[in-house]
């Protein structure tokens, strides 16, 4: 308040106040007109926002209220998505998982299916080598026993 103006008024919206002591047989008078003054800038405030009811105009207060209706629509529309997609990409996991334990079952298999491979075939190597040794000695007994016979 400017209460130094003479006569004084509000800083905001020069609004006139009684003067202390100066006002005597008039204040009332100047309250009723400030009230009045104060009455017509909040209906002026009020007109500008209108009723959250009129969509025909539409009123400043109805769009703001769409505007948070709106929002909290999108709001709930993005959890709700937030909550979807972590579904899908927990399923996922699960499923990769899944995968992964069975590649990892089927990677024993095999190292043990080839192993075992690893093993038949020292065994059939060996036999081969002793088969083939037999088979030289064979041949050297008969090369002797044909030089033998062609020699007596």
């Amino acid at each position: 308040m400017a209460l130094t103006d003479s006569p004084p008024t509000t800083s905001n919206y020069n609004i006139t106040l009684p003067e202390v002591g100066k006002d005597r047989n008039v204040w009332g008078g100047i309250l009723a007109s400030a009230l009045q003054d104060l009455e017509n800038e909040v209906y002026a405030v009020d007109t500008v926002f209108g009723e959250v009811s009129d969509s025909v105009t539409p009123s400043l207060a109805y769009k703001l209220d769409q505007a948070d209706t709106n929002a909290s629509t999108a709001l709930t529309n993005s959890n709700t998505a937030v909550a979807v997609a972590t579904k899908m990409i927990n399923a996922s996991l699960v499923g990769l998982l899944s995968d992964l334990d069975q590649l990892e079952t089927d990677l024993a298999s095999a190292e043990a299916t080839f192993a075992a491979s690893a093993a038949a075939l020292q065994t059939l190597q060996e036999t081969a080598d002793a088969a083939l040794a037999d088979a030289q000695a064979a041949r050297s007994a008969a090369e002797a026993a044909l030089a033998a016979w062609g020699g007596s």
